[in-house]
């Protein structure tokens, strides 16, 4: 459950380079190596972009560690150190997986999110208006996750 809300977290928050490694302790994917590639193609070049990476920071959260320039996180004030702490009011660590699929589906480009993040010991909330995902984005993330089938197929062999 933990890592299933972290890639959601992930998923929700960021254009991921690579969504199982951020996540810290990815989950064996359950799909086909064709299946993910027809689910990504479908589905993620209409997800909404924020433009940071992120790794766990312990207890369920989430630290900033990377704003992309120029993204819209960059726009609206996220920092590198930032620690994700709730989206639209919804404490990251203590969300169950139906609110993680509610927030993910309103994740679209051009609505706006609310994102509180911790910083320097206090807790500040970011709006974001999420963008459209760039397509080199979405083939780094993409080719991540095929080279993860891949290690997988040739450690079952």
């Amino acid at each position: 459950m933990r890592s299933t809300k972290s890639i959601l977290i992930l998923a929700a928050m960021i254009a991921v380079v690579a969504a199982p490694a951020l996540a810290g302790e990815a989950k064996k994917c359950e799909g086909t190596t064709q299946e993910c590639l027809d689910y990504m193609a479908a589905n993620m070049k209409h997800r909404g972009w924020v433009g940071v990476e992120m790794e766990e920071a312990g207890h369920g959260y989430h630290k900033v560690t990377r704003v992309i320039d120029g993204s819209p996180a960059k726009k609206a004030g996220v920092k590198a150190g930032d620690v994700l702490v709730a989206v639209e009011g919804h404490d990251v660590a203590e969300a169950d997986k139906s609110t993680w699929q509610a927030l993910e589906a309103k994740m679209k480009p051009g609505n706006r999110i609310a994102y509180t993040v911790e910083r320097n010991g206090s807790k500040k909330q970011i709006d974001v208006t999420l963008a459209e995902m760039p397509d080199e984005v979405l083939a780094q993330w993409v080719g991540k996750h095929m080279l993860a089938h891949a290690a997988v197929e040739v450690a079952s062999k």
